[in-house]
């Protein structure tokens, strides 16, 4: 009889990739700024590619929301029990993206109808890049009007999913999310 010792790359073992770091620091600026839903099974092999967009947007796989603003929260990671001489460790990590979208008169039956679906995708543009998370997330939504004059009516949304990794972010393509566009 002999002795099995199992190897992997539990937390503190194995390799950490590594740091990049530049003396000339490339800034992203924030606001969340445009956004696209895309259905899961959908979302193109190349995220950089101007006609697998096309393809995704007049196939109606993709819905582009064009001239938003808002907010990702960067993940909230809960802690759980530990096991062992380990006190606590970490659980899933759930992710909200919130954006005001002030298009909300010619976009009332879109937004009554989007929280039941569970199968889209966002991806989120700041000022440079589009944020893939790679999983799809759920809906809410609410228009608040607020007591004021000068304010826009627009409707909050939240989108909400779980995943351990933050997205990604990828070079937008060129000459396609840069205007509004109505696919018919």
């Amino acid at each position: 009889m002999s002795l099995y010792y199992p190897t992997g790359n539990c937390g503190a073992s194995g390799a950490l990739p590594p740091y990049a770091c530049s003396p000339c620091l490339d800034r992203e600026f924030g606001r969340v700024r445009k956004l696209l839903l895309v259905k899961e099974d959908k979302v193109p092999a190349d995220l950089t590619s101007k006609s697998a967009w096309v393809t995704a947007l007049t196939e109606k796989d993709a819905i582009f929301l064009f001239k938003v603003n808002g907010e990702y929260d960067g993940g909230e990671t809960e802690e759980i029990d530990g096991f062992g001489d380990v006190e606590k460790e970490n659980g899933s990590t759930t992710h909200k993206l919130t954006i005001r979208d002030p298009y909300v008169k010619n976009n009332i039956d879109y937004y009554n109808a989007i929280p039941s679906y569970t199968n889209y995708v966002p991806i989120f543009f700041t000022s440079s890049k589009m944020w893939y998370p790679g999983v799809a997330c759920s809906i809410k939504r609410k228009m608040a009007v607020e007591n004021n004059l000068k304010s826009v009516v627009a409707v909050e949304s939240t989108y909400t999913w779980v995943s351990d990794s933050l997205p990604t972010p990828y070079d937008i393509p060129a000459d396609i999310f840069d205007t509004c566009f109505i696919v018919e």
